[in-house]
């Protein structure tokens, strides 16, 4: 299998393509030599498109292992999503008690 082949890449972008934004790309300079550039495709509305760097990996790598990869990662970011809301939420809530609390903690209601 020639990994470098326009025809091969194509294929693997299109197999990739069904199941993540992802695509790769050959890499041209020395020090990536044997690798394959990940990039995502930004799905922002206001850059549709735009290719974003994501690291590399190496040209034997099978395909699938790529969509498990991308899946994993999308299952990571999700996670610290919601970590980061519930932190906000949170740190909100703490605000929200100390604005209606008096000095000694208690709630001045009148």
């Amino acid at each position: 299998m020639n990994y470098k082949s326009e025809e091969y890449i194509k294929q693997y972008n299109e197999e990739l393509g069904k199941d993540s934004h992802w695509e790769i790309q050959q890499c041209n300079d020395e020090e990536h030599e044997g690798f394959f550039a990940i990039y995502h495709m930004n799905t922002h509305p206001s850059d549709p498109g735009k290719a974003v760097l994501i690291g590399y990996i190496s040209i034997a790598t099978p395909v699938e292992t790529l969509i498990g990869f991308e899946s994993l990662c999308h299952d990571y970011y999700n996670c610290g999503q919601m970590v980061g809301i519930k932190s906000h939420v949170n740190f909100l809530l703490g605000h929200q008690n100390a604005l209606f609390a008096g000095e000694d903690g208690d709630m001045d209601v009148e």
